[in-house]
């Protein structure tokens, strides 16, 4: 198969090395233009690759990259350098043109318009006074219609990518401003007694990088396209210049005086990971785009505003993201709000991911670059997993790339996914004959172990590559040729047995597999819509993405599950990066939703949970309710900036009661309880009560963990009105998360009375308190089992490994039998149907 050779080949060169050691000066190869020994050189972004492009004739520098790449403007001196002109050439250094040509007037710090059309240009002169002049000048592209930007006096101009000018002025004490083409609407964005230089914007127009002097030497700062929230990036004792953003915004170049030569520097946009890249360097500029120039509309609305497909294959966005051309690895970054599929251009191949991003419902194109192995996303969406290699994300882009172990890079790696629990699932590459093996890597108390080949169910025939994990490790999808496929490369799955063995490998069938090739599947994480290639035409040069409803999966699973029957096989909620099921051994899996979500409720026939999500940042929880079996999935509080957590049904379902918490506008943290419709409706708060962990006794009342008197927190029953209040629980110390027994006759809960949380139990009196756990860390949430003879409850560390994270332990009621049923799982519940109850 053409595709899968051509993938093969990639990865093993593309994984190694960003750039090849040539003198092709396509931005494919070359992304930083910068000034040395007074000469204009291009470098890959590492640093790695280099080439001079000009040739001394008294001085080159001040590079800026037009915005399709192809040509580039720069400043050359004549006359002893008494006279500096703006020039513009190729990428490659031809076609040289002098566009500026105003006797001992010093033309530096071009910049291109948006468009490509203009260019805005710094000029400084002494008048006939010898009074050194600073403006602002603007011209087309061809060096036509010069003129001065009345009313802008300064100099390092760039446009914005509104078109805009943000600048810094002078003379002295210089600050940055803003301000249109023409010169109206002047804005001042900093105001110091200091030199405020060289402002660049990053390419979504949010922030703002620039040099200053206000704490003594030059370095690197950084604000907001207002002005507002500056900070101070670099730390050195020598002067850093010349900041320039990264396409995506996730990386800064600068020139660092750290030796007699000075060297080009890069960095996070946070200021973190400086390390440098081209030594002897000046004045450099990063390429915002590529020759290729992949051009797609706004998409408005969620799948990249797509109509979901059903349980036929179908095209994924088809004239838009799948064309007549080479199109693979479509695949959504958990959150679903960013879209990435790697794509060549016709005149050559070179394989490049695109990035989309939703902003306001809308997705637009954020980013580009050289693909360096087959893209895929950590559960939690923390981590590009490229092949041997990985970028954490950083704010609103990602790191450089990064290296796994030595373990992984002599593996012919086209593609590595992760699950929740951190395990790798890889493909090895044969080589030459393609047959393919399927690998797993495991962390094993907390250290990452060589990847071992799974079983004949998976590694069976040829051509097995890009798997792709279960997120809970309940099942793996990958593409391979058995003689009882369809023809070409299938898709086949294979699903993890109660013993945590693999099942055998099931062809996914006729509503996905065709005579053509197959490959490159990942779910959405939503767990809706899964994601594959198909080959159009016999030699793979027309390959599409396409999706399919994920009931396919469930379909196909053995004794599949639905929701009617969800409380008799998952009996336990709990969140780990979303909310999730599992059985009383720990065995079986499923993942209802994605995301920083917790506190799951049952409600009372087992049919939905409540939960609560983070919003802006985590900034705000809210509350939500789902079906048992991950669909309908339904937000009910919006109040911004409360922490609305713990839900609870009451008896009869119809109601849900939680806790909300925030700071007030004295800076005082507020505990309040709140009851809504189950629908979401009639939201009102219980303004009797404070506090949190309610929960629903059979008589209607209220047993929750209040705050009462100057104590930190005390175990509680009261009318939901809030009258004939009773406090069980009477210590200076937190007592939280009551949960009623089955029976009735007995309260679980934990408290710090004797240091750390530990798991207690007492009569519903509150008398006979016990301490059912000792451990060294946290034991929270604790839970009752439906016949009330366990306990389930949290533990920070695990208490039995402390570089454990946070795992689900189930204990006799009387403390005895601790054994780990789930790692990495929080705030439990467990299912107790009302015929359960007595």
């Amino acid at each position: 198969m053409k595709l899968l050779k051509i993938s093969c080949i990639l990865t093993l060169f593309l994984g190694q090395n960003a750039v090849g050691q040539d003198s092709n000066t396509s931005p494919s190869n070359y992304a930083i233009a910068y000034s040395f020994n007074s000469d204009i050189h291009l470098s890959d972004a590492d640093g790695n690759s280099k080439i001079k492009i000009t040739n001394y004739d008294g001085g080159n520098g001040y590079s800026a990259w037009s915005p399709d790449g192809k040509r580039i403007a720069f400043y050359s001196k004549y006359d002893d350098r008494k006279t500096w002109s703006i020039h513009t050439m190729n990428a490659d250094g031809t076609n040289r043109k002098r566009l500026t040509d105003l006797q001992y007037a010093w033309d530096n710090s071009p910049t291109w318009s948006p468009d490509g059309t203009r260019i805005a240009f710094a000029r400084a002169y002494k008048d006939s006074e010898d009074v050194r002049q600073f403006e602002i000048w603007i011209m087309n592209a061809d060096g036509t219609d010069q003129r001065k930007i009345n009313g802008l006096s300064g100099g390092g101009p760039y446009f914005t990518p509104n078109g805009k000018i943000v600048f810094h002025s002078q003379p002295g004490p210089s600050d940055i401003y803003i301000a249109n083409s023409d010169g109206s609407s002047l804005t001042q964005l900093t105001q110091n007694d200091t030199e405020d230089w060289h402002p660049e914007i990053s390419s979504d127009g949010k922030r703002i990088a620039f040099m200053s002097n206000r704490d003594g030497n030059h370095e690197i700062y950084v604000m907001n396209a207002d002005g507002s929230d500056e900070k101070r990036l670099t730390f050195n004792e020598v002067d850093d210049w010349y900041p320039s953003w990264s396409p995506d915004g996730t990386q800064l170049i600068f020139k660092s005086n750290t030796d007699e030569e000075g060297q080009i520097c890069k960095m996070n946009s946070d200021g973190s990971s400086i390390q440098p890249i081209i030594s002897g360097g000046s004045q450099a500029a990063w390429l915002k785009t590529s020759h290729s120039q992949f051009n797609f509309p706004p998409l408005e609305g969620p799948y990249m505003g797509q109509t979901p497909p059903g349980m036929v294959a179908e095209p994924f966005a088809p004239g838009i993201i799948s064309t007549k051309g080479w199109e693979v690895e479509g695949v959504f970054a958990p959150g679903m709000n960013e879209f990435y599929f790697t794509t060549s251009p016709k005149e050559h191949f070179q394989a490049t991911i695109i990035g989309f991003r939703k902003e306001n419902n809308i997705w637009r194109k954020y980013t580009e670059f050289r693909r360096r192995g087959e893209t895929a996303f950590s559960p939690d969406g923390s981590r590009m997993l490229m092949a041997k290699g990985y970028k954490d994300r950083k704010g609103e882009g990602w790191s450089e790339r990064k290296s796994l172990d030595s373990s992984f890079q002599e593996i012919q790696i086209m593609r590595l996914t992760a699950s929740f629990k951190g395990t790798y699932v890889l493909d090895e590459v044969g080589m030459p004959n393609g047959d393919g093996i399927i690998r797993y890597s495991r962390l094993v108390n907390g250290q990452r172990e060589v990847p071992r080949a799974f079983g004949k169910e998976i590694n069976t025939g040829r051509m097995n590559a890009h798997p792709f994990i279960a997120p809970d490790e309940s099942y793996l999808i990958w593409d391979g040729e058995r003689e009882e496929g369809f023809g070409d490369s299938d898709l086949y799955i294979s699903f993890r047995q109660q013993d945590g063995s693999w099942g055998p490998a099931i062809n996914m069938g006729e509503a996905v597999n065709t005579d053509k090739w197959e490959a490159y599947a990942s779910v959405t994480s939503d767990g809706k819509y899964m994601l594959f290639n198909r080959g159009v035409d016999p030699d793979n040069d027309n390959t599409d993405i396409y999706w399919v409803d994920t009931k396919i999966i469930e379909n196909l699973r053995p004794n599949h599950i639905s929701q009617n029957d969800t409380p008799s096989l998952y009996t336990i909620a709990y969140g780990s990066n979303g909310i999730c099921l599992t059985n009383t051994e720990g065995t079986s899996m499923k993942r209802l939703t994605n995301g920083n979500h917790g506190y799951p409720a049952w409600s009372p026939d087992g049919k939905r949970l409540a939960f609560y999500g983070y919003h802006d940042e985590k900034r705000t929880w809210s509350i939500h309710t789902v079906n048992s079996d991950g669909t309908n999935k339904k937000r009910l509080t919006h109040a911004k900036y409360k922490l609305d957590n713990m839900p609870v049904w009451s008896p009869d379902g119809t109601k849900i009661v939680f806790a909300r918490e925030y700071w007030d506008s004295t800076d005082v943290r507020q505990y309040e309880l709140w009851i809504m419709n189950a629908d979401g409706s009639e939201e009102r708060q219980l303004k009797a009560l404070s506090g949190g962990g309610p929960r629903f006794l059979p008589d209607g009342r209220l047993l929750f963990h209040s705050e009462y008197k100057d104590k930190e927190s005390e175990i509680t029953i009261a009318d939901i009105e809030g009258k004939n209040v009773i406090h069980l629980t009477d210590n200076e110390a937190e007592e939280w998360d009551p949960k009623l027994s089955p029976d009735g006759k007995h309260i679980v809960f934990s408290s710090n009375r004797d240091g750390n949380h530990e798991i207690y139990i007492m009569n519903i009196d509150g008398s006979d308190q016990k301490r059912l756990t000792n451990n060294d860390v946290d034991d929270y949430g604790p839970t009752w089992s439906p016949d009330g003879s366990q306990i389930l409850f949290q533990s920070k560390g695990g208490g039995v490994s402390e570089e454990d994270p946070t795992n689900l332990y189930i204990m006799n009621k009387d403390g005895s039998s601790i054994r780990k049923v789930i790692s990495n799982g929080w705030q439990p519940a467990w299912f107790v149907s009302k015929e359960m109850k007595r």
